[in-house]
C-alpha cells in the first residue's frame, strides 16, 4: 500500500480540516513502482491532485462524476509509464491497477491530454 496524504483545507469561517487521500496498487503494480526510484511517490502526488481536483469540480459545479466509476481504470502517462488506476471519490480513494513502461514512440502517439510532464526523478 501506498500512504495517504494530508491536505488542510482552510474555510473562511472554520476551523482548519485534514482530509485524507488514499492512494492504494495491487501487488504488481506496487512491487513495479518500487523497483523505479522515485515514481511511487510521482504516482502518489499526481493521483493525489487529480482526487482533489475530482471532487472540486464536484462540491463546485455539482457535476455528476460518475462516469468515474471503480470499474473502468483510467490511464495516465507519467515519464516513461503508463499508469492506470481507478478512481473511488466517495472513498476519495486511487488504485494504482497496472504500471506499463512505453516506448517513445508509443508516448508520441498518445493524446496531449494524457500526459504529465517528465520528472527529473524519472529522467535516466
Amino acid at each position: 500500500m501506498l500512504t495517504c496524504r494530508k491536505v488542510a483545507e482552510r474555510v473562511k469561517w472554520l476551523q482548519p480540516r485534514i482530509v485524507l487521500y488514499k492512494v492504494d496498487a495491487t501487488l504488481t503494480a506496487a512491487r513495479m513502482m518500487s523497483r523505479i526510484p522515485g515514481l511511487r511517490h510521482r504516482v502518489e502526488e499526481t493521483l493525489t491532485g487529480i482526487i482533489e481536483t475530482a471532487e472540486e469540480i464536484r462540491r463546485l459545479h455539482g457535476h455528476d462524476l460518475s462516469m468515474m466509476t471503480i470499474e473502468q481504470p483510467m490511464r495516465l502517462h507519467l515519464g516513461e509509464y503508463i499508469i492506470s488506476y481507478l478512481l473511488d471519490l466517495d472513498r476519495r480513494a486511487a488504485k494504482v491497477v497496472f504500471v506499463e513502461m512505453v516506448t517513445r514512440e508509443q508516448a508520441d502517439s498518445l493524446p496531449v491530454a494524457c500526459r504529465v510532464p517528465r520528472c527529473d526523478v524519472l529522467a535516466k
